[in-house]
């Protein structure tokens, strides 16, 4: 892992590793609302949370999750995992990310993720730079509405890429 980088204004930090072994309290990642997880991020976390994965297949499947909206999965009590935030940044797979969709879904999650973290000092929210491989946007784009986020939660946002 690499020493923290601060971004933005300083509310999100960069860190080179494995998202999934970030020890976060939850990782998020963008997805599609056609229910695939065929690709990316969204693949490996379809590979290591299977049980959160055939739950998003069925909100998908219902009409239940749309682009804008978010999915949040939060593991059994007592199981060693943590909290898997879907961020419905596109409507198919593929190059559709929308920043406006993006936006929405992390505004959808904010509420949930703030009682999730109790406030708790040290808590910590791990994603990728969302929607900017396969999705298709651009980070310069992107990474405002992160930091804007990141000012607006009483716990860590840390932006994950590959090392």
């Amino acid at each position: 892992m690499s020493t923290d980088l601060p971004i933005g204004n300083g509310n999100v930090v960069e860190r080179s590793g494995d998202l999934f072994r970030s020890g976060a309290d939850a990782i998020a990642h963008g997805v599609n609302t056609f229910g695939l997880m065929g690709a990316g991020v969204a693949l490996g976390a379809r590979t290591r949370f299977p049980q959160a994965y055939r739950e998003y297949r069925g909100w998908c499947r219902t009409g239940r999750l749309l682009p804008g909206g978010a999915h949040i999965w939060v593991p059994p009590a007592g199981a060693d995992l943590p909290i898997l935030v879907n961020l419905a940044s596109q409507d198919r797979p593929g190059p559709h990310a929308r920043l406006d969709w993006m936006t929405e879904a992390l505004h959808a999650a904010e509420r949930t993720l703030v009682e999730l973290s109790d406030r708790r000092p040290g808590w910590r929210l791990a994603l990728p730079r969302i929607g900017c491989g396969i999705g298709g946007l651009d980070w310069s784009q992107v990474c405002p509405v992160l930091d804007a986020f990141a000012g607006r939660v009483p716990f860590t946002v840390e932006v994950w890429t590959p090392g």
